[in-house]
């Protein structure tokens, strides 16, 4: 039987703010395979999955096409002790406060969830939408949005099935993502309003004087970080 849980971190450097996640992850989860994943970079931790050493996606964007390292790290080098349930994809820059199975209660059972959703009909207006018919023909009827892709979490079935099709590249990340588990029919919903109040794209956005159980981004170690 698979785990209840894996956390994928994602990052592109060892400093410190990078290692005080990470291990504050392991120490808040115990039990629970931590995978630390790349694109296109050389300072990482051990035993990290790179996406990048792929031949077909050598010429991708780290920055726009961080969603890469899920689908292949699942395809090449998920294993039986990695192999779980439900999948939470962490960047390094975020900080969570409760374990994930605290954190994620209320959508422990759902096929994917993140903080905010963008549909392309109620929200055309969403950045990332004006690069739709990058998409390939037959997706952009389900073209949707997750933002930001830090904290989403994934069950094993979506995640199979969006990673045995053809990826399309050239995708910026949240959108394609969103895009492919829609196009599959999933259910995707939405973090509660006090889960996700501190999980944003933008710094500025983020709110340390209100109380919350995750944040992102915080690219500095800060009073938070502390337990």
């Amino acid at each position: 039987m698979s785990r209840p849980l894996t956390i994928l971190f994602q990052h592109h450097k060892t400093d410190a703010v990078t290692l005080r996640r990470f291990w504050r992850l392991v120490r808040l989860n115990p039990g629970v395979p931590v995978v630390p994943l790349t694109h296109a970079s050389d300072d990482v931790l051990p035993r990290t999955f790179d996406s990048a050493s792929l031949p077909e996606l050598a010429s991708e964007d780290g920055w726009r096409s961080a969603d890469l390292s899920i689908y292949y790290w699942f395809r090449h080098a998920r294993n039986q002790i990695t192999t779980a349930e439900r999948y939470v994809f962490v960047e390094y820059d975020a900080l969570y406060r409760v374990p994930m199975a605290e954190f994620y209660r209320e959508v422990w059972d759902e096929d994917f969830a993140g903080a905010q959703l963008y549909f392309a009909g109620p929200n055309r207006d969403w950045s990332w939408f004006r690069s739709i018919y990058n998409l390939p023909e037959k997706l952009q009827p389900f073209a949707a949005g997750v933002s930001p892709l830090s904290g989403v979490l994934l069950s094993h079935r979506a995640l199979q099935a969006v990673a045995e099709e053809s990826i399309p590249l050239g995708i910026f990340a949240e959108l394609r993502l969103a895009t492919l588990v829609n196009a599959h029919g999933f259910d995707m919903v939405e973090l509660p309003y006090g889960k996700k109040r501190n999980l944003t794209w933008r710094q500025n956005f983020v709110r340390l004087d209100k109380p919350s159980q995750a944040y992102h981004p915080l690219k500095e170690i800060c009073a938070l970080d502390d337990f």
